[in-house]
């Protein structure tokens, strides 16, 4: 039975993420809750399996109860907590007790907007099936949106930092608008609460949100990959460029649907022309059209 002698937990990764995912039941195809494990939150052990840990929540920010991973490849998620010596209650003076009432609460402003990407945001509607090379991922298509537990493959060989890199930069670039306004309000909530929105250790003073038609991603690119199609072996381009999304266009619906890809009606013959005529011809191959937002 849980309880004062029941083994403790820390969470100590999930800094970039805002937390680390929690799921409702044991398996990894579980539904995940709608909030994250909160970087330094204590948990209370109720039930390991392997390395699946069902806990409740002592101290942080996060769901009450679920289900987590201890261990994502090889780094490790959450770490056993160690007796803490006891420590004697010491009164604070009133002066003390103001000036711990009047500390602000601060949050890095990045991993609010990863927090809230996972949560306004949803997954894309194909996984990896076989990763080919550093650059080439054959895919297939998916029923629902695929989180990134479930966007790899069991014998993936990419390493943690590679495969989370490429799964948010698809989520991203392919629903950028939802994104951006989910974050804008939720900062705008944070401002409300008093909460102060850091950057790099310092306080943001002004959040601009932008829409830029031809966002230069040429610096991206030698990092990015190609999704293949094995039926007709077609290869997508990650970064929907006007280029790669008129190339797709011409492969036809059925193509479409196993790569679980759509293509935005506004690219069309007319719309490559006009990129071509007022950005130059370079505009279709890098770059993309994206809602972003700058933190000075």
């Amino acid at each position: 039975m849980p309880g004062s002698s029941a083994q403790k937990w820390e969470v100590v990764g999930g800094a970039v993420s805002g937390g680390i995912v929690v799921r409702e039941g044991k398996g990894l195809g579980t539904e995940r809750a709608s909030q994250r494990l909160g970087k330094g939150a204590v948990v209370e052990q109720l039930e390991l399996d392997g390395d699946r840990l069902r806990y409740r929540l002592l101290q942080g920010t996060g769901p009450s109860e679920g289900w987590v991973s201890l261990k994502l490849s090889d780094k490790e998620l959450l770490q056993k907590c160690s007796a803490p010596a006891p420590k004697k209650k010491v009164a604070r003076t009133p002066a003390e007790t103001d000036a711990v009432l009047g500390q602000s609460v601060q949050m890095e402003i990045v991993g609010a907007a990863l927090n809230v990407a996972s949560i306004v945001q949803q997954g894309p509607r194909f996984r990896v099936s076989k990763v080919c090379s550093n650059h080439l991922l054959e895919v297939e298509p998916s029923e629902c949106a695929v989180s990134l537990d479930e966007f790899w493959p069991e014998d993936c060989t990419l390493s943690a930092e590679r495969r989370y890199y490429l799964y948010w930069a698809i989520v991203c670039s392919s629903s950028c608008d939802t994104w951006t306004l989910g974050l804008a309000l939720a900062l705008k909530e944070l401002s409300d609460h008093g909460i102060v929105l850091t950057h790099d250790g310092r306080p943001v003073v002004n959040v601009v949100v932008l829409n830029t038609p031809t966002m230069d991603i040429s610096d991206l690119l030698p990092n990015s990959v190609d999704f293949l199609e094995p039926i007709s072996g077609a290869r997508i381009p990650l970064f929907s460029t006007p280029a790669s999304q008129l190339a797709l266009k011409s492969l036809g619906p059925e193509v479409q649907e196993r790569l679980g890809w759509g293509v935005a009606s506004m690219f069309n013959d007319t719309l490559r022309d006009s990129f071509a005529a007022q950005f130059g011809e370079r505009s279709l191959t890098d770059t993309v059209p994206h809602w972003w937002m700058a933190a000075v």
